[in-house]
């Protein structure tokens, strides 16, 4: 159960595999399980937008020599290892003055809380996850499981999913949300469905050369070469961001779905030659969001991460 859990990012996407498990809820960030995981207990914290920080997994120790509770710790280091390759690092000690020698010692010393057996592995480039063999007192020994957020930055976010990370799990969370992946391609992935109230949306997934991160998303809205029905898109669409982001950072169209130019022909010719520019920026400590009329007619909605951005331009200059 535990090595499924990096694959989740929202409060809600883990709640619901903690009751499809069989887990009930003691209250709103802790969860215990019955059944087969009965005294397995998940903790977890999230941010302002439901996403998950850090989460802490506590898995009951049976067993009454030294070799029955190491192997549950070595099993699910294994488990790890295999997932998320080698450790990142290794602790694996006794703090007694007298280091214990028969397992029956050992076992001893871990009763009494002076045995650390920790193991850290790296399971994205954002989370770590430690796997630790724990006494807590009467309760008794539990394999304790910390999921870790790196605290890389804050990132912007497409349909809350942070603009980060691997691009396999950012286009399963979209593919969850509903959209279908039409496409896979080196740096790039696409996708197609409902966005904003609009359907047949085309979602391109763009990754960073080096990194293979997740770097920015362009989403196309169904194409068009008539001017009200260009408009019923983009004005809309201006209109929200405004709502949820505010003053735009820069704007340009000299006309609108209400305010329609005399020659709508003639500006539909300026736009796809340039000399008239329908855009409307939002630049944020995150990265930007711009919507923009394309000389082919096509309104493109572009989120792109700022930190990614700079991660990018960095890695050329560190090449030289």
């Amino acid at each position: 159960m535990a090595d499924k859990i990096p694959g989740f990012r929202s409060r809600t996407e883990i709640v619901n595999f903690l009751y499809s498990e069989g887990f009930v809820a003691k209250n709103d960030t802790l969860y215990t399980g019955i059944g087969e995981y009965r005294g397995h207990e998940v903790s977890f914290s999230t941010d302002s937008d439901k996403l998950l920080r850090q989460m802490e997994v506590k898995i009951p120790v049976k067993g009454q020599d030294w070799q029955d509770v190491y192997g549950v710790y070595s099993r699910m280091k294994e488990r790890f290892t295999t997932h998320h390759g080698s450790p990142l690092r290794i602790q694996e000690i006794f703090r007694s003055e007298a280091y214990p020698v028969s397992d029956k010692e050992k076992l001893a010393e871990l009763r009494n809380g002076n045995c650390d057996y920790l193991s850290t592995f790296t399971i994205r480039h954002d989370l770590q996850a430690d796997v630790r063999l724990a006494q807590y007192g009467d309760k008794g020994t539990y394999l304790h499981i910390k999921f870790n957020d790196l605290g890389t930055g804050v990132h912007l976010k497409f349909m809350q999913i942070p603009i980060d990370g691997p691009s396999d799990p950012f286009v399963k969370e979209l593919v969850g949300k509903g959209f279908n992946l039409t496409h896979r391609a080196e740096g790039c992935a696409t996708l197609n469905g409902t966005f904003a109230g609009f359907e047949n949306c085309d979602i391109y997934v763009l990754e960073n050369n080096k990194s293979k991160n997740v770097k920015s998303i362009l989403v196309s809205f169904p194409h068009t070469q008539e001017w009200e029905s260009i408009m019923q898109v983009y004005s809309p669409l201006a209109d929200m961001l405004k709502q949820k982001y505010g003053e735009p950072t820069s704007e340009s169209g000299a006309y609108g779905l209400n305010n329609a130019p005399d020659s709508p022909a003639s500006e539909l010719e300026n736009i796809a030659e340039g000399r008239a520019d329908y855009h409307i920026t939002f630049r944020k400590e995150e990265g930007v969001i711009a919507l923009s009329i394309r000389p082919s007619m096509k309104v493109v909605l572009l989120y792109g991460d700022e930190q990614n951005k700079e991660i990018e331009t960095k890695q050329p200059i560190d090449d030289l």
